[in-house]
């Protein structure tokens, strides 16, 4: 906790010095990524499933983003695998991450009736300890993604900020002004399929402030 805390205060004084110096650029401190408001508009469509068996609990994230200043389109996909021992008890794992710009997307923005992101990004994999925690850190190769997302119910129009924790795996920060739905989102990442019945949280809409502070594995 209190390194993810520290991660997010530096994020903080990095997006103080975006304010201060040019437009649009990004911030990158450490493994922390910032995109801030000064893109404008940003449509997003995010996703997060869990599956378990016996041995192993996999855990994955995609969110798939278009700043309307630059027109650019961005990706972050994480698959998480924990194993387990026959009592059920973590014995380690591995973290496989990256994130790309200028990726091949879909996006209904007035209607948030659906999204979809198709792409290949390079990836960082990081061995886990029984606690989670990395222990090395690897060129992970290239890790493929592909998902959709589906608006569910009426479009609401929303003003909060949200903190959305994943422990040891990441922080997302959503600071919400503008229409946003829940959606059902079915999703492939590399060889890992992962549809609405393993859904966590899911939803997709157009923010005109978005701070997001992205933590792959802190390794």
């Amino acid at each position: 906790m209190l390194r993810i805390a520290s991660l997010i205060v530096l994020a903080l004084a990095s997006a103080a010095a975006t304010v201060a110096g040019p437009a649009g650029a990004d911030v990158v401190a450490g493994n922390v990524t910032f995109i801030d408001r000064n893109y404008g508009p940003i449509a997003f469509a995010e996703a997060q499933w869990e599956t378990r068996t016996a041995s192993t609990v996999t855990d994955a994230f995609v969110l798939t983003a278009k700043t309307h200043r630059d027109n650019t389109t961005h990706v972050f996909v994480e698959l998480r695998t924990t194993y387990l021992d026959a009592n059920g008890q973590p014995t380690g794992g591995v973290d496989l991450s990256g994130g790309a710009a200028g990726v091949q997307q879909t996006f209904d923005e007035h209607n948030l009736t659906n999204a979809s992101v198709d792409t290949t990004v390079p990836a960082t994999s990081c061995t886990l300890d029984a606690d989670g925690n990395p222990t090395s850190r690897a060129d992970g190769g290239t890790l493929s993604a592909s998902a959709v997302w589906t608006g569910q119910g009426p479009i609401s129009r929303t003003n909060y900020e949200d903190h959305f924790h994943v422990p040891a795996i990441f922080v997302f920060i959503d600071r919400a002004n503008g229409p946003i739905r829940l959606v059902s989102a079915t999703a492939t990442i590399g060889r890992e399929a992962f549809d609405a019945s393993s859904q966590q949280v899911a939803d997709m809409g157009v923010n005109v402030q978005l701070v997001a502070l992205i933590c792959p594995h802190g390794c």
